[in-house]
């Protein structure tokens, strides 16, 4: 069977995506964690429709080098997989209230279903959300997940501690704070760690068919607090069904089906075999493909 230019293109880049992460950890011994250094004086007054219009604002000069040829093609797509956690949620917050979000001078994020896989352990570029929002002076992010397992000796995480930033942040006192509870968001909840979240966001659940019983019952306790979320799912056949989840559960959900995010992992993943009968051969997924964004319950 003969592929069409765009399912040939899709290919290409999923390879040539692949790779470049292959080599960079296998050159540098650690994933791509790169994110943009300038700084905002000010917030931006609309979110960015693309990456592309992203790197613009936040990284022009690397776009440039990366159009002539000075720097690698796939670096900035690249960047993009760990990029799109932090800039995930500021997409969301731009969603949901951007005067609130922009004139916050303290954030408490709480990043749920943490796992190895994805959000764990966090890198620096958790800090792009302080460089976007200028007012903010301290970011506690606290990432909660069953799946996340302490040693002995790092049982204190869950009080938080102070991440490196930044000279520029460390001048200007601004603290960046991670938390991490290996728990669910439920025992989380009452727990005597719990501090109440100004956004509250969960990457990739799956929840419509992994550990369905637990996630409901962190949906439950989570739309009681009646806190801006924003759940991604990696494809829409996926959101879809975390959508409905919601749904039953009677969340106050913003838009009337999942949205495609602007800001997901450039990344393109092949489905795997399991869900090639169900959706057909060539097709393709990212990393928070999808967004539902709620808060608490419907009125």
């Amino acid at each position: 069977m003969q592929h069409t230019p765009e399912i040939c293109a899709s290919y290409v880049r999923s390879s040539d995506l692949n790779r470049f992460h292959y080599n960079h950890a296998k050159d540098c011994g650690e994933t791509l964690a790169y994110a943009p250094e300038l700084i905002r004086s000010e917030p931006m007054e609309t979110f960015p429709a693309s990456w592309e219009e992203y790197f613009q604002v936040r990284s022009p000069d690397l776009q440039n080098y990366a159009s002539n040829g000075t720097l690698d093609k796939c670096f900035l797509p690249g960047a993009t997989r760990e990029l799109t956690l932090p800039v995930t949620c500021l997409y969301g917050m731009y969603c949901h209230d951007p005067k609130q979000f922009c004139a916050a001078r303290a954030l408490n994020i709480h990043v749920v279903g943490a796992s190895p896989r994805c959000e764990f352990p966090p890198t620096g570029v958790w800090e792009e959300i302080l460089h976007i929002l200028p007012t903010c002076q301290t970011l506690h992010i606290s990432f909660i997940g069953p799946e996340i397992t302490l040693s002995d000796g790092e049982e204190n995480l869950g009080k938080g501690c102070d991440a490196e930033n930044c000279p520029d942040c460390q001048s200007k006192k601004r603290r960046r704070i991670h938390s991490i509870h290996g728990t669910t968001y439920h025992d989380y909840a009452s727990s005597s760690f719990f501090t109440k979240p100004d956004f509250v966001v969960a990457f990739n659940t799956g929840m419509f068919q992994e550990d369905c019983v637990s996630w409901q019952t962190s949906l439950r306790v989570l739309l009681d607090f009646e806190v801006p979320c924003l759940f991604t799912s990696y494809n829409f056949t996926e959101a879809k069904q975390d959508y409905d989840v919601l749904k039953k559960l009677d969340a106050n959900l913003l838009t009337d089906s999942p949205v495609l995010n602007p800001v997901s992992d450039m990344a393109l993943e092949i489905e795997p075999s399991a869900n090639v009968f169900k959706e057909g051969i060539d097709r393709f997924y990212q990393r928070n493909m999808y967004c539902m964004l709620f808060n608490g319950l419907s009125k």
